[in-house]
């Protein structure tokens, strides 16, 4: 600021002088000039025209600082913005991924409630349409066979009035463990309703299936269920009905229909055992 101010004084002085020469020199039109006044003349305009020199140097030199200072800032506010899009980028795709994480995590988790039973943990019926269209697309699972045990703990009526209903909610749950340790993993089991329980076996014959009806029967036969009530263990037996898609004409909800007719005649027989056709 003071190099601005020192020319611009250099300039206003010189300027003065150089008004009063000039205006003397037209009023007196008729007066010879000296050499000294010449010399006197270019002198004043020579400091004037160096004065503006400087000061057009010193507002170049401020113009390419302000320049180079306005593109520093420029680069300074381009880079905070680069990281700021990056971090809100990054940040936006952490709460995406969160958010997908819990949405599906909910998800799952109300739909493995919708298609369970509470007590048992066993699969409810609200499963069936999806198995059924599953049976329905897979070439290997009609070709390979399925097939359905449908079965009834023996008079269950009679424990729960005897034990009480939490005896009873005790025993399906005991049940259930030990029906899931008896069938394979893409087996599926499902508390049908009250003490009836569906069994659906893929990729078996009409053999395996009555093998697997007759291995639970036995085993819950000789299985003491410990009821957690300080109880001695209680026995109780089931009564079965099968049917298989590679013996058995039908749909799905006809083979359903004649494994519960089977069992109604199993129970009819005098329980504790298994009803199907022969192989």
């Amino acid at each position: 600021m003071g190099l601005v101010m020192q020319a611009i004084e250099e300039m206003e002085l010189a300027y003065q002088a150089f008004r009063e020469i000039t205006e003397q020199l037209l009023n007196d039109e008729k007066s010879t000039h000296s050499p000294a006044e010449r010399v006197e003349v270019q002198s004043l305009f020579d400091t004037i025209f160096h004065a503006y020199q400087k000061l057009h140097r010193h507002h170049s030199h401020q113009k390419k600082e302000i320049i180079s200072k306005t593109e520093s800032i420029n680069q300074t506010i381009n880079a905070i913005f680069f990281v700021q899009l990056t971090l809100v980028l990054i940040a936006g795709m952490l709460v995406v991924v969160y958010f997908d994480r819990v949405v599906l995590k909910v998800f799952d988790m109300t739909e493995n409630m919708a298609l369970h039973d509470r007590l048992t943990g066993l699969y409810n019926r609200h499963v069936l349409d999806r198995i059924k269209s599953e049976l329905g697309r897979s070439r290997e699972n009609r070709e390979k066979g399925y097939g359905l045990i449908l079965l009834d703990i023996d008079h269950f009526k009679m424990f729960n009035d005897t034990y009480g209903h939490p005896a009873g909610d005790q025993l399906l749950k005991k049940m259930s463990e030990l029906l899931l340790g008896a069938v394979r993993r893409q087996d599926k089991i499902i508390r049908f309703g009250g003490e009836e329980i569906l069994i659906i076996l893929f990729w078996v014959d009409i053999s395996g299936v009555k093998k697997v009806a007759e291995k639970i029967r036995g085993s819950v036969e000789g299985t003491l269920f410990d009821l957690n009530d300080g109880k001695a263990p209680k026995n109780v037996t089931v009564s079965a009905g099968y049917a298989s898609s590679t013996s058995d004409e039908g749909s799905f909800d006809d083979l359903l229909q004649l494994a519960d007719t089977r069992l109604y005649d199993a129970k009819k027989s005098g329980r504790n055992r298994v009803a199907g056709p022969d192989m």
